[in-house]
């Protein structure tokens, strides 16, 4: 019981954290992780060479 409600004052505190950091630096985060997941998508179909003439 100890070990859990200092795990869950530690999430409490990096959710705090979290929340504190600037909301641009979070869609960054997501927007770069769902281009590296579009990116891997391609690669591994083999559109690679399509996916770049449209960049």
């Amino acid at each position: 019981l100890i070990l859990s409600s200092i795990l869950a004052e530690f999430g409490f505190l990096v959710l705090i954290g979290l929340n504190k950091v600037p909301n641009i630096v979070i869609h960054l985060f997501h927007f770069v992780s769902r281009l590296n997941w579009c990116l891997a998508d391609h690669f591994m179909m083999g559109y690679d060479f399509d996916f770049l003439e449209f960049v």
